[in-house]
């Protein structure tokens, strides 16, 4: 399992896709990119959410990010400079949102 042999491992979600897959279980951090922002979410709360509209319980990377979002508030943001890119605050505080994870 890829979870197992990595320290760091970045999954990309396509088609408004919440989880990736099944098995997922170690998640230290989500985040969401909508245009002009970047969003993280508690991890906990999205595995929760997904969970929670699945009601199928075979089918989780079916789910996607509008039917869980009503569930989730956000924990923090960046805002994303068109045109600019992130400035180095920016980056500052995307790495301190790591770190807060380690």
């Amino acid at each position: 399992m890829v979870e197992k042999d990595k320290d760091i491992v970045i999954i990309e979600a396509f088609n408004d896709t919440v989880w990736p897959w099944q098995k997922l279980e170690n998640v230290d951090m989500v985040m969401a990119v909508r245009p002009g922002e970047l969003i993280f979410y508690s991890p906990e709360r999205v595995k929760k959410a997904v969970r929670v509209s699945d009601n199928k319980r075979n089918r989780i990377r079916e789910i996607t990010f509008s039917r869980v979002s009503e569930y989730l508030k956000p924990e923090n943001h960046i805002l994303l400079k068109p045109r600019i890119g992130l400035d180095q605050n920016d980056i500052i505080s995307f790495i301190g949102e790591i770190v807060k994870k380690e």
